[in-house]
């Protein structure tokens, strides 16, 4: 695969998964430009035994966690800013019920500690395998079941402390 195809194919899928980690585009988007600047440097390392996606997010997760070392500090947006989107025009109600529900469910992964947080964003939001997720960690596929099994425990006891079920 040629270099140019492989940001074409990914830049939106890795930007997204910055998004949802940072909740700040314009973090986002250099996270994602990190990464591929890192993966250029090193594409003769990619042996092929993993999918291209879970590669270059091995390589985003250490951007990110390098990142995270430096900073020392985590910049937000409004977190319903994400992920809702407004019904018809003529379903307030239910468009602020759903915006509620959204931010609730955001705000409880993001308080779950690691892995458990970053495994719900890859399994729901960027709908990697197990395996997948396993690979980015260098674990194997049972680990990142049992892991997501648990983040799952974890975000509805959170959910329902707050008042809140799936």
């Amino acid at each position: 695969m040629k270099e140019d195809n492989i940001y074409e194919e990914y830049s939106l899928r890795l930007k997204k998964y910055f998004l949802f980690l940072t909740h700040n585009n314009e973090l986002a988007e250099d996270l994602m430009q990190e990464t591929f600047y890192q993966a250029y440097k090193s594409i003769d390392r990619y042996d092929g035994s993993c999918k291209m996606i879970t590669w270059l997010y091995q390589i985003g997760k250490h951007c990110y966690c390098d990142y995270l070392k430096k900073a020392k500090h985590y910049n937000t947006i409004g977190i319903d800013e994400l992920l809702f989107e407004p019904s018809a025009p003529n379903n307030i109600e239910d468009d602020y019920i759903k915006q509620e529900f959204y931010t609730a469910v955001l705000k409880a992964i993001d308080s779950l500690k690691e892995p458990y947080c970053d495994i719900i964003k890859l399994r729901v939001f960027e709908e990697l395998s197990y395996k997948e997720i396993g690979d980015i960690y260098n674990k194997n596929e049972n680990w990142a079941r049992v892991n997501f099994f648990r983040a799952k425990q974890k975000l509805t006891e959170r959910l329902s402390e707050n008042g809140h079920t799936l």
